[in-house]
């Protein structure tokens, strides 16, 4: 099981545990469909690499349906996720055995979760000579740091 949530941030905004536990507010407008808490879904056609699965609930992440992101790397594909309408970003990618994803760099906080398959990604940085290997599998969580 894996769950997100923004509490840190909203505890060192706010600091005030009253406010953010005892304030009844309901965001109803975020709940969206009711079929959304059982995994089902709207999917959102925008364009390659930016399709997107509107849900609150995804009960079988290596069951989903990718859809198709060449340009991500040879025979990749992706499904970015919506849920309950919020600002966090999620999405689940592919790749075929023996290719390469582009290389790319995250902002502080992403996190890398291998829900099928095995491989590696190299990290780096600007002023290193050489390349860190993070080996993976199913299981294996780590958060590439800052840039």
């Amino acid at each position: 099981m894996v769950s997100t949530t923004d509490l840190p941030l909203v505890m060192n905004t706010f600091h005030n545990e009253r406010f953010v536990f005892e304030n009844d507010f309901d965001f109803a407008e975020r709940g969206g469909k009711e079929d959304y808490y059982t995994g089902e879904g709207d999917l959102i056609t925008v364009k390659q690499g930016n399709h997107m699965w509107e849900t609150n609930f995804v009960p079988d992440l290596a069951g989903i349906e990718l859809k198709s992101w060449g340009d991500r790397g040879a025979g990749g594909s992706n499904i970015m996720f919506v849920l309950a309408d919020g600002t966090m970003h999620a999405h689940i990618s592919e790749m075929p055995v023996g290719t390469y994803k582009k290389g790319h760099r995250h902002g502080p906080s992403f996190h890398v979760i291998c829900v099928t398959g095995q491989g590696y990604s190299l990290l780096w940085y600007e002023h290193d000579k050489d390349f860190v290997r993070i080996d993976w599998k199913h299981g294996t969580v780590f958060p590439p740091c800052d840039r």
